[in-house]
């Protein structure tokens, strides 16, 4: 229960302003910018209209119950694999105890009978990538194993070429691009990586320094993914305001990269106030 806990408080700390945020910017971009692609319910990712921004489809968010039983809030289309994670967290003890052999036969078919329940309620869409979910425990288990090997560090640079190319292939390949088969292709490339990443010879690099910069990183990124949608969907509403789309230009290809930042300094000032807490709340909450 604690462990539930715990995780549900880590995702809805930033998950509730996020989506108060979200609902903020989208309203206002129905009122401002109705004539754009993403207020006009056009065919595109992230398109809305008013009938969107329900208390229905903000509660259901909140409990995690996006593509389940509401759709994404608004113009939030990345929740989708927030309620994924949140629903892998809760099915994925119950998988450990049903297998475990210290349990009694009693507790196993319990935990067996709950997990194809979990599984039969959350829906098709989501059970499909479990798999893929499940590929970071092979991680946990390959580095209390592994030795660092030197000159391995070339592993590395080949592994991750494959995984930047692979990533860029399934987007130039539409008949893959949001199929399982996308996922897969991208999936076993990155775990080929983690696993190099692993293996490399640590000495070759100043492993402190890194560390501090990965938690500094770290420390804001979900608060990003939790806002850069309706962030990016208002901007372009008020930079472009009609149906048409930018030009591949100097311009706004700069214009572009000043916007990336600027979303990614906003979540990261709005993680100093939510995100960067959720220690302080484990002690206050005694979890």
């Amino acid at each position: 229960f604690w462990g539930y806990l715990r995780r549900w408080v880590r995702l809805s700390i930033v998950l509730f302003p996020g989506l108060l945020i979200g609902l903020v910017l989208d309203y206002l971009g129905l009122k401002w910018f109705y004539n754009d692609l993403m207020y006009s319910g056009a065919d595109i990712t992230g398109s809305i209209t008013g009938a969107s921004l329900t208390i229905q489809n903000l509660i259901g968010n909140a409990f995690y119950l996006q593509t389940i039983i509401v759709p994404t809030f608004g113009t939030n289309g990345a929740l989708w694999s927030l309620a994924n994670e949140f629903w892998y967290y809760i099915l994925f003890p119950f998988l450990v105890l049903a297998l475990s052999k210290k349990e009694n036969k009693r507790v196993r078919l319990f935990c067996l009978c709950i997990f194809l329940a979990i599984f039969y309620l959350i829906g098709y869409n989501i059970v499909i990538l479990f798999p893929i979910w499940l590929t970071g425990l092979l991680l946990v288990l390959y580095l209390n194993k592994t030795k660092y090997l030197k000159k391995s560090n070339i592993l590395v640079i080949i592994t991750g070429v494959f995984f930047i190319f692979c990533s860029i292939a399934i987007r130039i390949m539409p008949e893959i691009e949001n199929g399982l088969l996308s996922r897969i292709y991208v999936a076993i490339p990155f775990l080929l990586f983690c696993f190099a990443i692993i293996r490399s010879d640590r000495e070759l690099i100043k492993p402190d320094y890194y560390a501090k910069q990965a938690q500094t990183l770290a420390g804001f990124s979900y608060t990003l993914y939790v806002i850069h949608t309706p962030l990016l969907s208002f901007i372009r509403g008020w930079l472009i305001h009609d149906s048409g789309y930018w030009r591949v230009t100097v311009k706004n290809i700069l214009i572009f990269f000043i916007i990336i930042l600027f979303i990614t300094l906003i979540a990261y000032l709005l993680a100093k106030i939510s995100e960067n807490h959720t220690q302080k709340i484990y002690e206050k909450l005694k979890i």
